[in-house]
């Protein structure tokens, strides 16, 4: 049970990962202290919540605009939400994850894809 859990966590946070930095897939011990080792502050000012993140990484000005850029899909995927399914959803993700490394056509079953901003 235990080695199922663990098994699945690794595989999200491998997802994740590849959202993140979609040049390259790397193992899990590499990202980690990348983009775990950040110290967030949470404002909160008219009715709006910000949470800014300090990365005392090396890299950390590559991977703020990597996060940055990670948000920015998630936005703009939360804005076009309400006329989309959970499944196109996930295929939306899925393919921005995996679109470096795969081709086209495998990703998409020979559909075109829709835009997504």
């Amino acid at each position: 049970m235990t080695s199922r859990l663990i098994a699945q966590i690794y595989n999200w946070w491998s997802l994740y990962a590849r959202l993140v930095d979609r040049e390259r897939h790397r193992e899990a011990e590499t990202t980690q202290p990348e983009l775990l080792e950040g110290v967030a502050h949470q404002t909160r000012h008219a009715g709006q919540t910000r949470i800014s993140v300090n990365h005392n990484h090396a890299k950390g000005n590559k991977i703020k605009t990597q996060l940055a850029e990670a948000s920015a899909f998630s936005q703009r995927l939360l804005t076009s939400a309400e006329q989309l399914s959970n499944a196109q959803r996930w295929e939306r993700i899925l393919i921005r994850i995996f679109e470096k490394s795969m081709p086209q056509k495998l990703l998409t079953c020979g559909k075109p894809i829709p835009a997504t901003g």
